[in-house]
């Protein structure tokens, strides 16, 4: 390479360096102010009068900084202040296309308050990763916008994962500040109508200088909302309630409500009473559409103290006083519900139970058919005897130490001769009222004189509807009685 040749390219070098820098220093600053006047433009545009201290952008980090945004805004109606230490976003794509796309690999908000006449909203710290949405339909979020569209524009934006931090909410009452927070939430996926791999975690309810309800975790294996937040909000104002059952109805036509997973840890109660209610566990799971309700839920270690159920009658009183000891409770409900078109809703009870872990327990398995008019699963709550038929149940008792305890309770010492007297009583009159009641009262006797297990199944040959005379429905039962001793 000669001399003249190495001197041109040096030159070409140092004109394209030279181009570069002016590039830097000139054409990309220019463009950070003009995303930095455009972030305050869109603040300035917000309701009420948010300003921000200080704004930067980072063109090459693709990257935004808002300290000390502070003012009022509106909030459904309501005038409120509004302050945030700092507002990070990363990622950020400055050129968003139409529909929903990425917008940011994060954002991460600091020092949050919200302050309006009764209550006082604070956050520590607030984190979204893998932002998308809508951008360009933003706008009807702000706009006049039916609240219709707003809530389906609302709903295209999600993030990946979410992060929160000491959330507190302190309301102002008559009667002192009401304040419920919760120490960290986390999800893998949200949106404002889905949820997956949720955790929350410390929750608290506190009220009259006192912790009315904790709970210290919450986690759910995914949520699915169809969109029936405005018709929600519109029944607020107009307290329509045909109207929301007709709109939330056409929703779950089009989508299923599905919330799975459910677990609930660690939940105490306390009101107004000298010892509090606990549940060790709770677990949930719902479907929901037009055609099919699916319920499951499931209680562990329900404790309720004597000073709570010794109230609910004079006989608990009594029970409570003697047996003096918290009842030890496990529930289960899992029933599922299916609407076909032409043909009755089938009602299947799989289980629903209740148990003592020291006294008794009891739980029935059925199979029932709605036969009255009906367009979806939900008519069902509006029905009347004359349209339920039975195809076919069990109920099982099982008696440990409740039926010894509650007659020692009752009658001392001769709460063993009792026993014996109660059974030949009910044999006694159930003689006058038919087979059905005969077979039924001997296998009840025998589970009052002896612990064990007494299993009442029937299969009838056709569904028996729930509106006969109850001898007619005994009649038709074909019951089958079965006891078990202990042993």
């Amino acid at each position: 390479m000669n001399a003249s040749t190495k001197k041109i390219l040096l030159a070409a070098v140092v004109l394209l360096t030279a181009l570069a820098l002016g590039g830097y220093f000139v054409f990309i600053p220019k463009q950070e102010k003009k995303y930095e006047q455009a972030i305050a433009a869109f603040i300035a545009a917000l309701p009420g009068n948010l300003t921000a201290d200080t704004i930067t952008v980072n063109a090459l980090g693709k990257s935004a900084e808002i300290h000390g945004l502070h003012g009022t805004t509106s909030y459904f109606g309501s005038d409120v202040n509004v302050g945030m230490a700092s507002l990070t976003l990363t990622g950020l794509n400055f050129t968003p296309g139409k529909g929903v796309t990425k917008l940011a690999d994060s954002l991460i908000i600091s020092g949050i308050s919200i302050q309006d006449e009764t209550q006082d909203i604070a956050l520590k710290s607030l984190e979204l990763h893998t932002i998308r949405g809508d951008f360009n339909a933003a706008a009807a979020l702000l706009g006049d916008a039916p609240l219709t569209r707003k809530m389906d524009v609302a709903a295209t934006f999600s993030a990946g994962s979410t992060r929160m931090q000491d959330y507190v909410v302190t309301m102002h009452t008559l009667l002192g500040p009401i304040i419920m927070s919760m120490a960290s939430s986390e999800t893998q996926e949200a949106s404002l109508l889905t949820a997956k791999n949720a955790v929350s975690k410390n929750l608290r309810l506190f009220a009259l200088n006192a912790d009315i309800v904790s709970l210290d975790h919450v986690s759910a294996a995914s949520v699915n909302v169809p969109n029936i937040i405005s018709p929600l909000l519109e029944f607020m104002e107009t307290e329509d309630l045909d109207a929301l059952n007709a709109q939330v109805l056409e929703k779950f036509r089009q989508e299923s409500l599905e919330m799975r997973g459910i677990v609930l840890e660690g939940f105490r109660l306390q009101h107004i009473m000298p010892e509090s209610i606990t549940i060790n566990k709770l677990s949930l799971d719902l479907e929901a559409s037009a055609d099919k309700l699916v319920f499951k839920k499931e209680t562990q270690g329900l404790a309720l103290p004597p000073t709570i159920y010794g109230h609910m009658s004079l006989e608990t009183a009594q029970f409570s006083k003697f047996y003096a000891k918290p009842l030890d409770l496990d529930l289960r409900k899992d029933v599922v519900l299916t609407y076909t078109s032409g043909a009755p809703i089938a009602i299947t009870i799989n289980d629903l139970s209740i148990r003592d872990k020291n006294l008794a327990s009891a739980q029935l398995k059925a199979e029932l058919l709605y036969t009255g008019d009906a367009e979806h699963v939900y008519a069902v709550f509006d029905s009347a005897p004359d349209n339920l038929s039975l195809k076919n149940a069990t109920l099982t008792l099982t008696d440990k130490t409740l039926v010894a305890t509650f007659l020692e309770a009752e009658f001392g010492d001769e709460a063993a001769d009792m026993r014996e007297k109660l059974g030949q009583v009910i044999v006694a009159l159930s003689a006058v009222m038919g087979d059905g009641f005969v077979l039924m009262a001997e296998g009840l006797a025998k589970l009052l004189r002896t612990p064990g297990t007494l299993a009442i199944s029937s299969a009838p040959e056709l569904p028996i509807n729930l509106d006969n005379p109850l001898d007619v429905i005994v009649k038709a039962l074909r019951l089958t009685v079965e006891y078990t001793p202990s042993k």
